[in-house]
């Protein structure tokens, strides 16, 4: 594969990616198979072995499964997700420790992922920088009504 300069010919995929990126993972927009573009596969890349991340500079991408050319134009990544698959958080209602899964958010430079807490029902949303925004929370006391309807939804059997 050879660094090109003119990119008129071939359809131009954009991905964000990370400085220092060594390969990147994107879907071909024709068939959505995965491909996997390795920053080691061009003659012209950054000191390192990453990418080179410039307004005019794109690499030529070929999908295995349909074999459509692409040129694949790498632009940087606005959110600094850190490296690994989990990304460790505590709970803004319950303070639980969740491991989050953040390759998919990394991937296509979301700016948060919503999380929920098994232990207390919360949604939030977790950040790059790992804030925490509470969305939504169960009530931390239960009312007489909620549990007189306990007591009742406790007594049901249901057969099958």
């Amino acid at each position: 594969m050879i660094l090109r300069k003119n990119v008129a010919v071939l359809p131009v995929i954009t991905h964000p990616i990370r400085a220092g990126a060594m390969s990147v993972e994107f879907n071909c927009p024709e068939c959505g198979d995965p491909i996997i573009a390795k920053a080691s596969e061009w003659p012209q890349i950054k000191t390192g072995g990453g990418f080179l991340i410039a307004p005019m500079v794109s690499y030529a991408v070929t999908c295995e499964c349909c074999r459509t050319a692409y040129e694949f134009r790498p632009s940087a990544a606005k959110e600094n997700w850190p490296d690994g698959e989990t990304m460790p958080v505590s709970c803004p209602n319950c303070s639980v420790k969740i491991d989050s899964q953040i390759a998919m958010v990394r991937g296509f430079d979301l700016p948060y992922r919503p999380e929920d807490c098994d232990e207390c029902n919360a949604v939030f949303e977790l950040y790059a920088d790992s804030k925490t925004a509470l969305v939504s929370a169960p009530p931390k006391v239960t009312t007489a009504r909620g549990r007189q309807l306990i007591k009742q939804l406790e007594h049901f059997v249901f057969r099958s």
